[in-house]
């Protein structure tokens, strides 16, 4: 072989490993672009002297936040079904606010609360049976 053969056959096989190299000269395929996320919200929610809610009715997404606020006397709020913040009995106390997140899970959730007033130590069960609460308040969440 001689060495002019040896330089073209040197420049083939660096040419052809420049090639695999790169990929055989296709483009790679584009990433898919991210699904939009919807931006969470926040809602507030009173909790009066009563126990009714204002709003009484809200329709949050996963993801959301709903902020409770007792405004009237300190507040034992029941959820049905529990998995829609992750419980079912949060104590709020006087003049204090309470932040519960939507669980991812709960899509297309019917759920309802009831608040009982004074009594910070007070049960679900009881607050249904006996307490002194305001209208029921709920909705329906999305997305």
């Amino acid at each position: 072989m001689t060495t002019s053969q040896k330089w073209v056959s040197t420049l083939l096989i660096f040419g052809l490993l420049l090639v695999a190299a790169c990929g055989g000269g296709e483009e790679p395929a584009p990433e898919p672009e991210p699904e939009p996320e919807t931006p969470s919200q926040t809602i507030a929610v009173t909790i009066d002297s009563v126990g009714t809610f204002s709003p009484n009715s809200i329709t949050p997404n996963p993801g959301d936040v709903v902020t409770f606020m007792a405004g009237g006397g300190d507040a034992v709020l029941c959820v049905d079904p529990d998995s829609l913040f992750g419980g079912e009995r949060y104590a709020i106390a006087d003049g204090s606010s309470l932040d519960l997140t939507v669980q991812d899970e709960a899509i297309h959730v019917d759920f309802g609360y009831i608040a009982c007033i004074g009594d910070m130590e007070m049960t679900c069960e009881a607050c249904r049976q006996q307490g002194v609460r305001g209208d029921e308040g709920g909705g329906r969440t999305g997305p």
